[in-house]
Formats: C-alpha cells, structure tokens, sequence
C-alpha cells in the first residue's frame, strides 16, 4: 500500500506490468464518483468509498456498540451507515484482500469489488482470479454484516458481483473498477474484455490525466490575482484531486517560480546599482525634549554612550557587517527618510565595504529585526524572574509533599490508614461471608436446598440413619430472584439492541465473582430471536416463567 498523496508521474503504474497502488485505484474510484455526480438519478442510488473504508469497517468491528453508537470516531461511518441502511443507497469500494485474508492464508496483493445493497439485502463480492463463482472471504464477510448489524436487522445474503476474470497478474485493480462501472451503468460500460487489459490501463491513464488537466485549467483561471506575491504564492499550492480531502495528485509551477525570483533578484541589484553613493546624513534633534529623551535612554540602557554627531554607525569586521543603532526609538519614529538612505547604499572606499553594503541593501528586513530585539539588560532581567518563578514553585511541590507526608503518617498512628507494607485491621480485612474462591455460589443460588437440611437437622431423629449426604452444587442458577435482577440491571446498562457479549461485559463489571461463570452463548439463549428479528429485544417467554419459580 502506498501514500495516498503522489506527484502526477506515479501513474506510470497504469502503462506496465506492474501493480495498482491504492493512489491508482482511489484515483478511478474518484473518475466514477465525479459521473456519478453529473447525474442527479445516480447521486440517490450510489454512494462511492475509497479503499481504506474496509479496513475502517473491520476496525469497528472490534468495538462494542456503544463506542460506535457514541464515540466520535465513528461518526462518519454512521453517516455513510445511514446513507446506504436508511435512504436505500447502494455502497460501492474496493477491498485489499491481503489485509483480509492474511490469518487465513497467504497474504497477496488483490483488489477485490464489494457492494452493499440493503434495498434487495445483498452483500455482493467478485474476484477476477476466481474460477468460477466467487466466495466471499469469512473475515470480509463477518466485518461487514457486523457493521450492518449496528443499523439495521435485516437478513442479508451474499451475492456474487459480475466481473471479467484477468489474464495476468496484475490487473486487479483496473478489473474491479471495470465491474463497479458496469454496475452502474450497465448500458454503456460492457465488461471488460480480458485481451483487452492494456488498452483499459491506457483508457484509465487518460481518463485521469483529462480529468486532471480538466480541473487545473480551472483552478488556473481562479488563481488570477492583480498582486504578484499573491500570485507567487497560489502557483505553489498542490491541487487537490477528487471529491475526498485525499491528495491525490500535486502540481507545482517550479519553473516559473524560479524564473519569477531570479527577475526580483536581478531588478533589486540594478536598482542598487543604478543609485549613487551617498553618505549618510546626520540626523538632527527634534527639539531639546526628544534629546533629552535620547540621553537619558542612553545613560540607562547599559551600554556606553556614543555621541550624537553620528547616530549610524557601520562596524566593520570582514566580511560580516552589523547595523548598531544608538537609541530605543521604534521604526515609525525614524521615519522613511532613514530608511529610504539605508536602501540607496553607503560611501564607501573598499570592495569590501561595497560588499558588506549590498548585503544590507539585499537584507534591509534584517534591519527590521535587529531594531527589535531586547536590550540585555532586559533579557538578564527576564531570565532572573523566570528563574525565581521556578525555584518558587519546586520549593512549593516540595513543602506540600512534606505537608502530605505527615498527614499520612499522623493517619495511620491513628489506624484510619493501614501501615506502608501491613495487612488491614481485622474489621476491614474482608466480610465473614465473603467467598474469595467463588466455590460455594452455586449452592448459595439455590437457598431451597439451605432450607431442607436445616429443616431435617430440626426435627428429631427417627427411621434408618442418613448414609448419603447431598453432593455440592456444581451448576450455578441464574433464575434466582437475587440474581436475575443485577443480569436485568446489566442488559439496561449494556443498552438496545441486546448483545450478549456487552451484557456479560456489563454484568462482570458489578460483580465479577459472581458472573465469572457465565457464558454469552448460555445469556444468548435466553434472548428471543422471533422478537429480535423483529426488532426487539425482550426475554423469552419459557424463561420468565423459570425466574418466576426462582428455579
């Protein structure tokens, strides 16, 4: 199995003798949705899933009821269960059978149709390697009539689905799409002729490259846009193939791209170019207030105080150069005038300082940033705080961990805990009548038998001497009234439709010792059938007359 998400030349695999991946079958499931859709007829009668719908489906069989009834994971899959179950749609997917039937036989990768149809109750299957008539696998089987058990009680039956039995090896995939497209349109697709394997790859390859071209020329024409960065940035997104959130294929216009940038480089250096050296001019104070401003933000940032005769001054150090700017004045105080000088370049009587210029000029973003970073007086004194705040607080853990330590000490000196490693008080060690090994609950089920020995141990002694006592109960009674009320109590927590699996489940739960015995096909029994074929989910009738006897 391959990522879903490949570039347009993975389709190769349509034009040789190699195997369908789940791309190139999802790809021809999505050419038969999007018909699908052109249709207003069709769109009632099929719904189409991509190939991972029937992993889902055994993953939910693996779930109890009220996970998949409740849980949000599940919800999609109800939507489509109430789709196909509900408004009589017919389900249409691929299988990968060598997730399916690999604890039965040697896994093999083979592509498989499978339909749904719950308005003629039939769970259709074909194989293209099958001779003759195509058995459904026990495991696809029980997975999906499972999942259909969840939405509705109806009978199913299995149904062999028509299909084109393949020559080679490896055209599974193409022969399943061909039968799911003859099945929904019986009058203009024919099946597929097995001779005729390599025009039907060539006819899938093209059908999915129009289809492609197709929606790109669309998307192109939305992409339009009068800002060019706009522009730049909608030519790189991937185009997303088909009705899913699935990728299939992924268009990116690298060339023009590359052309586009190397055109801004080339238009950005002969502007630098074409600009005449200029010196940088000396910025003069405002008025008395704003130098006043600037020196005091100069005698308390820390660093040492430059003059004002020049407020820029140009470090160099090789090849690297950095932009030291002297006070803490925003970029909207400097104004376009400061900047509009940075861009045009720098006097300069070297190669290098010419370098180091451009790189500025090439890089005036990095200027932006320089301006905002923190002074390091201010960083010490952030990280001092965010230390302090730490030691707080594991000082804090600590001393509450001591304040829980001696509460639990001062509780067990008192006896209201046990000791670290002790056994319980006598009083709270377990009940008298407790049955840890569960040996004695099937003769505690049937108290009748309580009430006889101790009814002959009452009376006096008279006749022959009892030589043969009553042997142990061995079969525990689940009629009894005791009983019978916590299996009730679990079947309505357990919930409808009644599953006896989730109600052994339910009823282990309150009392595990008790309900260590029973079986879900001994619970299953006594559910009737007739009324859950109907729907329903009651008791049988014999069975209620027993638990009204209490035997």
């Amino acid at each position: 199995m391959s990522d879903p998400t490949l570039p347009i030349h993975s389709l190769w695999r349509l034009l040789g003798n190699t195997y369908t991946c789940s791309s190139d079958v999802d790809n021809m499931l999505d050419i038969l949705q999007i018909q699908i859709s052109r249709s207003q007829v069709l769109q009632k009668k099929y719904i189409v899933c991509d190939v991972d719908f029937t992993t889902k489906v055994i993953a939910a069989e693996h779930s109890t009821v009220k996970e998949y009834l409740e849980g949000e994971i599940w919800a999609w899959m109800r939507g489509i269960g109430e789709e196909v179950f509900l408004n009589k749609k017919k389900l249409l997917t691929i299988a990968h059978l060598g997730q399916i039937v690999g604890s039965e036989g040697k896994a093999f990768d083979h592509w498989a149709p499978v339909v749904v149809d719950c308005e003629n109750a039939l769970l259709c299957y074909g194989d293209s390697l099958a001779n003759g008539v195509a058995v459904i696998p026990p495991k696809l089987e029980a997975a999906y009539l499972c999942w259909k058990e969840r939405h509705t009680f109806l009978d199913f039956s299995s149904s062999p689905l028509p299909i084109s039995q393949q020559l080679d090896s490896h055209s599974c995939g193409l022969f399943a799409c061909n039968a799911l497209d003859h099945l929904v349109n019986p009058e203009t697709v024919n099946l597929l002729i097995p001779a005729e394997a390599v025009c039907a790859r060539m006819q899938a390859f093209k059908k999915i490259a129009d289809t492609c071209l197709q929606y790109g020329y669309e998307a192109s024409a939305g992409y339009e846009s009068s800002d060019p960065d706009e522009s730049e940035v909608e030519e790189s997104t991937p185009f997303q193939f088909g009705s899913s959130n699935r990728v299939a294929f992924t268009f990116r216009s690298e060339s023009l791209h590359a052309e586009q940038q190397q055109s801004n480089y080339e238009d950005e250096i002969s502007t630098f170019a074409s600009c005449p050296p200029t010196s940088l001019p000396e910025p003069e104070p405002e008025s008395d207030f704003l130098q006043s401003k600037i020196d005091a933000a100069n005698s308390s940032d820390g660093y040492e105080k430059h003059s004002l005769d020049s407020d820029w001054e140009m470090s160099d150090t090789g090849a690297e150069s950095a932009l030291v700017f002297d006070t803490d004045m925003n970029v909207d105080e400097v104004g376009a005038e400061n900047r509009t000088h940075i861009e045009a370049g720098f006097e300069s009587d070297s190669p290098r300082d010419d370098e180091a210029s451009t790189q500025i000029s090439l890089k005036n973003t990095d200027i932006v940033l320089f301006w905002g970073l923190k002074k390091e007086t201010e960083m010490e004194k952030e990280r001092t705080v965010n230390e302090k705040r730490v030691k707080q607080h594991a000082q804090g853990a600590k001393r509450q961990q001591a304040l829980r330590d001696r509460q639990k000490e001062a509780q067990e000196k008192d006896g209201v805990l046990p000791k670290a490693f002790s056994k319980r008080k006598r009083g709270v060690e377990s009940l008298e009548d407790d049955i840890e090994d569960g040996s004695g609950l099937a003769d505690i089920s049937r108290p009748h038998r309580g009430f006889k020995e101790e009814s002959r141990e009452s009376q006096k002694p008279q006749g022959r001497k009892c030589t043969k006592m009553d042997e142990s109960a061995k079969n525990m009674n689940w009629f009894q009234l005791l009983i019978w009320s916590q299996i009730k109590t679990a079947a309505k927590k357990a919930g409808k439709p009644w599953w006896p699996s989730e109600i052994v489940h339910e009823a282990r739960k309150m009392n595990p010792k008790l309900f260590a015995q029973l079986a879900e096909q001994t619970l299953g029994r006594w559910i009737s059938k007739k009324a859950k074929s109907e729907g329903w989910s009651k008791w049988r009738a014999d069975i209620l007359s027993q638990v009204d006897l209490g035997n």
